[in-house]
């Protein structure tokens, strides 16, 4: 992904979790900096995911191969929540490689980049 739309995952994040009912909220270079590290964080799993679901979708998997693709799945899924929880934020794993594998609900502020729209948040 291109820094401009880590960035922009990175303020998605931000006008999201915010709580304080203003239109324009000023962040400090700190809370950008921490936000953009953890865009580039989900964008990482949001890879690990893509690969996993193009192997299941390209390859017959062994049972064992299949075994430790979930247990990956299950390990990331739970990194996605932690690396969510200080912004209060959730996010829908998707199992198409054919499409984004991660997108952060965004119910306060609505914002999207899909054309899923609202419903569909904002993908990584």
């Amino acid at each position: 992904m291109a820094h401009s739309d880590t960035l922009e995952t990175a303020l998605a994040l931000l006008a999201e979790s915010d709580r304080s009912g203003r239109a324009t909220v000023t962040h400090t270079q700190e809370q950008i900096r921490r936000a953009f590290a953890v865009a580039v964080s989900l964008e990482a799993l949001a890879r690990g995911f893509k690969r996993r679901e193009e192997d299941r979708c390209s390859f017959p998997l062994t049972d064992a191969r299949q075994a430790a693709y979930d247990r990956a799945d299950v390990k990331a899924e739970e990194k996605v929540r932690i690396t969510l929880a200080p912004y209060g934020l959730a996010a829908s794993i998707g199992g198409d490689p054919r499409g984004s594998q991660i997108h952060i609900l965004t119910p306060r502020t609505g914002r999207a980049n899909t054309l899923g729209g609202r419903e569909a948040g904002w993908a990584v």
